[in-house]
């Protein structure tokens, strides 16, 4: 099995079985490593247990297949700023598509449908683009 050549990530060949305890492995390497970069400088910034109550969706459909809008306001994110990965512990609301609002300094969040009860969102991550 072949690994890469800065962190040694294992890399399966088409000879090879994958097996979660590799794919597990591999996580924790890359999880530490963004924890690391992000405890080292400010590039990287994570947001975590958002509640956004079912008042708070607008009807919205500019974004093809999905409903439903809110905004929350995220302090120092700009247009500098994207949005990498959202985690929700709601399972119906796992398909999300979100953007940072350069002009409000918010994340803005579309989901499929509007939801009847309070929402909440485990984590954000952004990363800085420039």
């Amino acid at each position: 099995m072949k690994t890469t050549s800065n962190y040694g990530l294992k890399k399966p060949e088409k000879t090879d079985f994958a097996l979660i305890e590799d794919l597990n492995a591999n996580a924790d390497i890359i999880d530490a490593k963004l924890k690391e970069l992000e405890s080292s400088n400010k590039s990287i910034k994570r947001i975590t247990d958002l509640r956004v109550a079912s008042t708070a969706w607008e009807d919205d459909t500019s974004v093809p297949g999905y409903a439903a809008r809110t905004d929350i306001p995220v302090e120092g994110i700009d247009g500098d700023w994207m949005c990498f990965e959202g985690r929700t512990s709601d399972p119906s609301r796992v398909d999300l598509y979100q953007e940072v609002d350069t002009m409000n300094n918010a994340l803005r969040i579309w989901i499929k449908t509007k939801p009847d009860h309070e929402i909440v969102f485990e984590s954000f991550s952004f990363v800085k683009i420039n």
